[in-house]
């Protein structure tokens, strides 16, 4: 029981990689509010996912729905491309 709370509490510092910036709570805290701000798909979908790990899938859900919007614009984007021999 106690290893298995200790890997869980470990695994979003291991997840996300440790910075010597977050050494603070508040350090880590905007870290990542950042996360939550960021118009990279796969930033958005990490932390969609580890907020759905911790049982928040309420506030994973808009992150899910955002990533998923900027997956689509990134794939038109790149259609287009080829499309046109760009």
């Amino acid at each position: 029981m106690t290893v298995a709370l200790v890997v869980a509490s470990a695994l979003p510092l291991l997840y996300y990689g440790y910075s010597r910036e977050a050494h603070t709570r508040a350090g880590l805290h905007a870290v990542l509010e950042d996360r939550e701000a960021s118009t990279d798909p796969q930033v958005l979908l990490a932390e969609a996912n580890r907020l759905y790990w911790l049982n928040k899938g309420s506030k994973a859900a808009p992150l899910y729905a955002r990533a998923e919007k900027l997956f689509v614009e990134e794939a038109r984007k790149v259609n287009e491309r080829h499309r046109f021999g760009f």
